[in-house]
């Protein structure tokens, strides 16, 4: 399975909505505040855009693991790196 997850299953490790992941990503300096992926999450590959299945547009995901170790060190929460590799593998 994909070692990436959307902002919705990162929020489901975390009990929080999508849009409260978005602003935890801003704040550690991995989106912009146009709701973009910001320069660091692509040079650092935090970051891939995918193509949606049902509408013809695409969406970002991000790499669970470098994620979840970024917003567990910025303080805004304890999910395992385990955890997370566990929900990227079904």
């Amino acid at each position: 399975m994909s070692e990436f997850m959307s902002q919705t299953e990162l929020g489901q490790l975390y009990n929080v909505s999508s849009h409260k992941i978005g602003k935890w990503l801003m704040a550690c300096g991995l989106r912009t505040s146009e709701k973009k992926p910001s320069a660091k999450a692509f040079s650092e590959h935090f970051v891939e855009q995918r193509m949606s299945r049902t509408i013809d547009t695409y969406f970002w995901v991000w790499h669970a693991e470098k994620t979840v170790r970024v917003l567990n060190e910025a303080g805004f929460g304890e999910v395992a790196i385990t955890e997370a590799a566990a929900a990227t593998n079904g």
